[in-house]
């Protein structure tokens, strides 16, 4: 074997012994501190059953309070009425399914607590559901640009006939617009004088959670 083969050797076999060595250093002092990296298992089994042949349809909001119950907004109207929701029709065609309640309430182990949405006396139900937010540290302005994203969205698929969303991020070869026109549709929008909030503030509905 060549000098310069017997060097190469020697440095990979120093290096090695290095990165055990800095390994076992950077691992004493957590462990002699009892941390260890958390760890997160999925639970295919959570949420449990839903009651009265209830589904969720796409989720577009989850929230966490401080007795870790799950808040989970969906929308009712993805479902094929001819194939998912056979219960909810009239006539009926199945025994299952029905959409569940816009918003739903889990306790940790998955169980159906509480749940609400829909039309009412008095208010209308809005036909696009919104996140949902329970911390305080939500960020006024940063909801009211997805208020005026979900607009442009939905301008673009519902009148205008267009998968628009990807020209938010990035621009495909054949997209029918580019990102520079994606974003003068979003100025459009921008100017809307309101914050996903309604355009009464004086005008509010009580939460189901105000008298906990």
């Amino acid at each position: 074997m060549k000098n310069r083969d017997l060097v190469t050797v020697g440095a990979v076999i120093a290096t090695l012994i290095a990165l055990g060595c800095a390994e076992k250093a950077l691992d004493g002092p957590a462990q002699a501190h009892g941390k260890q990296a958390p760890m997160f298992e999925v639970d295919p089994f959570w949420p449990k059953p839903l009651p009265n042949h209830w589904i969720l349809g796409s989720t577009i909001g989850i929230g966490v309070d401080s007795r870790d119950h799950i808040y989970i907004i969906h929308r009712r109207d993805t479902f094929n009425e001819r194939t998912e929701i056979g219960a909810a029709t009239d006539p009926v065609k199945a025994d299952c399914c029905i959409p569940a309640p816009n918003v739903l309430e889990f306790d940790p182990a998955g169980n159906l607590v509480n749940h609400w949405g829909g039309p009412g006396e008095g208010y209308t139900w809005p036909a696009s559901n919104h996140g949902i937010t329970i911390e305080g540290g939500v960020i006024d302005e940063e909801y009211r640009v997805e208020y005026v994203m979900d607009r442009l969205v939905t301008v673009g698929s519902v009148w205008m006939g267009l998968t628009v969303g990807c020209a938010r991020c990035h621009e495909h070869k054949y997209d029918p617009i580019s990102q520079k026109e994606f974003y003068q549709l979003f100025a459009f929008f921008n100017q809307v004088p309101e914050g996903g909030r309604g355009f009464n503030p004086q005008e509010t509905i009580a939460s189901p959670l105000a008298e906990q």
